[in-house]
């Protein structure tokens, strides 16, 4: 039986996930109309949760609606599901370019596609490593993509807690 992978697009704070053969969404929320934007500073990051379904996938892009002081320095890591959290990172990603003045989707990359297991929950982290990243979040909790998922986290002030 031969399997089909999918593409991600994920966005609880306004995001897409692109996975690679069939170039589709698993989630997107990325052009609903913003309503604001968290502030991740490195204490403080933020994380979003999404769902592969019964289907795998290979993770090849992740797009998230950011802007940046002009020192930031954003990361995205992908996680194991820690339980309402994220867990265990897998990888992380690069972004083609630093976010810029304004909330724009940034787009980031893995060296390579990475598999995703079927029926999986995982985190995208997403953290800076100087200066201050506004991460976009939806007026709405509408998205598309059978991964779609409207739960999101921030650890705050250093404590090391997610919440």
């Amino acid at each position: 039986m031969m399997m089909h992978r999918h593409c991600v697009s994920c966005c609880v704070v306004l995001a897409s996930l692109v996975t690679a053969v069939q170039a589709a969404d698993l989630a997107n929320n990325i052009e609903n109309s913003v309503a604001g934007a968290e502030v991740c500073t490195p204490s403080e990051p933020i994380a979003v949760m999404f769902t592969t379904q019964g289907i795998p996938h290979d993770l090849s892009l992740v797009d998230l609606r950011l802007a940046g002081s002009s020192d930031a320095v954003a990361v995205l890591t992908l996680h194991e599901d820690g339980g309402m959290a994220p867990g265990e990172p897998i990888a992380s990603l690069t972004p083609m370019a630093p976010p810029g003045e304004l909330l724009d989707p940034v787009a980031f990359v893995p060296t390579m596609p990475i598999a995703l297991q079927p029926h999986s929950v995982y985190w995208l982290t997403l953290n800076t490593t100087g200066g201050t990243v506004h991460w976009a979040w939806s007026e709405d909790d509408f998205g598309e993509g059978p991964g779609f998922n409207r739960d999101w986290a921030r650890v705050a002030h250093d404590s090391g807690l997610w919440w």
